[in-house]
């Protein structure tokens, strides 16, 4: 293993400075599409500093700092500035026990119990690993924690005889020469006489920041755990040497490796969210392995893309690399505008997604926009300007994040509404329903008259309920019609976004259409994708032409 190690850092200095050996006019372009977009999202996110690097085939082609270390004593980012990188060091203590796998001193089907870890003795090695240890039955269903992904702590101890942060000094940051790591627990020296002083890090380490209520980027503290859930300080050039090592089975034997890139599934076969340490999921069929962080003061972000050799690594020193991103929910790392900004410049449609024109007038994004529903390009366009939106508006932009909206909903949805106003005759409209609302509108009948009604709410996350949902009532308050969780469809979008139509007969009388939202989820103010309708509540129609009553179908009402 030895040799492995001294040829790697060989490789290593001589791909530093040879750059990036493929098609260059067009990657240094790109490099530079990606700085500016990084860079404009971290001024707006108010970000102090960020640290990236980019990976590929084995080279790390691409290093840079934004913005400040320290800025109360203007001391810029660079790509060697120690960030904490909080819960990355996951996947450092997954590659110490897959380690230890290959050299068969640990079974992933091992009780965990064996390890002196106070779990059930159903409870594996592996379920640790892949956040499904919880519940009746380990292994059906993914939660992650990080308490509990702690107890690896234990399993390195027991397996090698030395606790995670000498294991890791001895086998990853000595071999890798990793100069710009260390632990945030304080300790100065790992391993006894030949172990590492930290101080030098510690000294360079990014100041941590939060966000006041204005916006303002506020001194704050880092949490001083370490151990195999979070914990690790390191810069991205470090992180990206030990990408580079992992890459080259230099530290996890390929087979391992593989086995760590590859979702857990559950007793019914269904792929879970997680690996070995590692978030797994495709992008537009593309498969992606990651990690987030987000701690105390620092946040964090390794994307890699193995079948095209890509890597990607941000560090920030504050949280909102990653806080105002829902990577643990329907849309995984999709919901990040930052790894979205590097999947659309280097991976998605071969490398060749058009920058999208958001931050340029407005009237350049609509063309860019208006073209793009008749190009393979809607997909990409359509999550990103909607992640876009869904973090401006975490971060307070409002105006910002409806505008995007708007024209996510000018251009990208399908007309159904205007369909419906152009070939219907409209009784009841409630439409761009916001946040806890009780809406009401009457309309009269003169004569019998089969009507429809579309409507579009919010499900929860099983689909098993709505929380936004349409009622029709006579004007006497007799309930005659309500949309049922069980009778809806997906209307596009995030999947808990769902619309139900149907054809009914009314005799003639006095009617009332009413609609009730949660607080949350919303017109112009969604938390994930919004429907792919153009619009967010009921309606209620009838047919101009009498001889087609109740002869149209879902299908040309419904986005996709």
């Amino acid at each position: 293993m030895r040799r492995i190690y001294i040829s790697f850092w060989v490789a290593i200095v001589v791909l530093c400075t040879t750059g990036f050996s493929g098609d260059t006019a067009q990657p240094l372009n790109r490099f530079a599409l990606f700085e500016q977009r990084l860079e404009r999202m971290r001024q707006d996110f108010g970000i102090p500093g960020m640290s990236g690097a980019i990976i590929f085939n084995d080279q790390i082609v691409w290093t840079r700092g934004f913005g400040y270390a320290d800025l109360e004593r203007e001391i810029p980012v660079t790509a060697e500035t120690p960030f904490h990188v909080a819960s990355i060091t996951k996947t450092f203590a997954a590659a110490a026990v897959m380690q230890l796998v290959a050299q068969g001193k640990v079974q992933l089907d091992d009780p965990v119990a064996h390890y002196g870890v106070p779990l059930p003795p159903q409870v594996l090695v592996r379920h640790l690993l892949t956040h499904t240890s919880n519940g009746s039955v380990p292994g059906e269903y993914f939660a992650y924690d990080g308490n509990r992904y702690s107890y690896l702590d234990e399993v390195v101890r027991i397996a090698s005889g030395l606790d995670l942060g000498t294991y890791l000094a001895r086998h990853f940051l000595r071999p890798l020469y990793l100069q710009h790591t260390a632990y945030a627990d304080g300790r100065g020296y790992v391993d006894g006489p030949r172990g590492i002083d930290f101080s030098a890090v510690y000294r360079q380490v990014a100041k941590p920041y939060t966000v006041s209520t204005q916006g303002q980027p506020v001194p704050g503290a880092y949490y001083g755990y370490f151990g195999a859930s979070a914990g690790i300080i390191s810069s991205a050039f470090d992180l990206a040497k030990y990408v580079v090592a992992l890459d080259m089975g230099a530290l996890v034997p390929r087979e391992q490796l593989q086995q760590m890139w590859t979702p857990a599934r559950n007793q019914k076969g269904e792929a879970l969210p997680y690996g070995l340490g590692w978030f797994v999921q495709e992008y537009e069929g593309i498969k992606v392995v990651y990690h987030f962080g987000v701690w105390g003061g620092c946040s964090s972000l390794l994307l890699k893309v193995p079948e095209r050799k890509l890597t990607c690594i941000l560090l920030a020193n504050n949280e909102r690399l990653s806080s105002l991103f829902d990577f643990l929910g329907e849309q995984g790392v999709a919901a990040s505008p930052f790894a979205l900004a590097f999947l659309h410049t280097f991976v998605a449609g071969g490398g060749k997604v058009p920058p999208l024109a958001a931050f340029e007038p407005g009237d350049r994004l609509a063309a860019q926009l208006r073209k793009a529903r008749t190009t393979p390009m809607l997909p990409f366009f359509r999550r990103e300007l909607a992640m876009l939106a869904v973090g401006y508006q975490k971060a307070g932009y409002q105006a910002q994040a409806q505008e995007w909206f708007l024209a996510y909903h000018r251009w990208l949805s399908k007309p159904s509404l205007a369909r419906i106003r152009r070939e219907q005759q409209v009784l009841a409209l409630i439409e761009e329903v916001g946040d806890n609302q009780q809406l009401k509108q009457a309309f009269v009948l003169d004569k019998p008259t089969r009507v429809g009604i579309l409507t579009v709410g919010e499900g929860n996350a099983d689909q098993s309920a709505l929380l936004d949902k349409a009622q029709l009532f006579t004007a006497r308050g007799k309930l005659l019609w309500q949309m049922r969780a069980e009778q809806t469809q997906p209307a596009g979008g995030a999947a808990r976004n769902r619309m139900q139509f149907q054809w009914l007969d009314l005799p003639a009388g006095a009617y009332e259409l009413r609609y009730t939202s949660d607080a949350r989820h919303s017109w112009l103010r969604w938390q994930d994708m919004p429907p792919a309708l153009d619009f967010y509540g009921a309606v209620v129609f009838a047919r101009k032409d009498k001889a087609q009553q109740g002869s149209a179908s879902l299908a040309p009402l419904v986005a996709e």
